[in-house]
């Protein structure tokens, strides 16, 4: 791997920030994967390999077979020993191709349904992931909500589900491309992350 993933702003406490024409994924509690989908190996954000890929190995097949085809790179959320829920499973936020956010979404579902069936397109907010399996992260788009509001939300989901699952938000602009650093601390304002954990 010879590049480093792109990062978002820390955008501060979510409180009264507007997050009006952002498309928003909910920030996971896990690991941040890179995934080879030539080598079937997983990369953390600065360039290594990780150690526990073999617990994922599942899931790292089940997404060469969706994107094998259609992209040589994965950027996923690795859930395995935070907390005890999805263990073994990723979750897959976005690919290495040229093209909007929107796009990438786009294709992302596509492919994920076309080769692996309905049940791994999106993983509902309120939806507790199976272990050792792979899903792709929810988006939205909400004009009328600030983000600390979106984030009482998932507070929520954590408080039924006796974990800190989420962690936060991710508010990415829907004409964003993905552009790959050469810096693991070069962050992007296309981007943008709210912490609540």
């Amino acid at each position: 791997m010879n590049f480093y993933p792109m990062r978002p702003l820390n955008g501060g406490t979510p409180d009264r920030v507007f997050v009006r024409d952002w498309a928003i994924e909910p920030k996971y509690n896990g690991w941040r994967c890179i995934l080879n989908t030539k080598t079937g190996k997983l990369y953390n954000r600065h360039k290594t390999i990780i150690s526990i890929s073999s617990e994922m190995k599942t899931a790292v097949d089940m997404a060469i077979a969706a994107f094998g085809g259609i992209a040589e790179w994965v950027d996923c959320e690795g859930l395995e020993r935070r907390h005890k829920i999805g263990q073994g499973t990723l979750i897959v936020l976005d690919l290495l191709i040229p093209g909007t956010y929107a796009y990438r979404k786009h294709v992302i579902s596509r492919s994920t349904s076309a080769q692996l069936g309905p049940e791994c397109v999106e993983l509902s907010i309120a939806e507790k992931p199976k272990d050792h399996f792979l899903y792709t992260a929810p988006y939205w788009i909400t004009p009328d909500k600030t983000a600390g509001e979106l984030c009482k939300e998932l507070k929520i989901v954590n408080s039924c589900f006796g974990a800190d699952y989420y962690e936060g938000l991710v508010c990415k602009k829907p004409s964003s491309v993905y552009t790959a650093s050469g810096s693991s601390e070069r962050t992007t304002s296309d981007w943008i992350k709210h912490r609540f954990v």
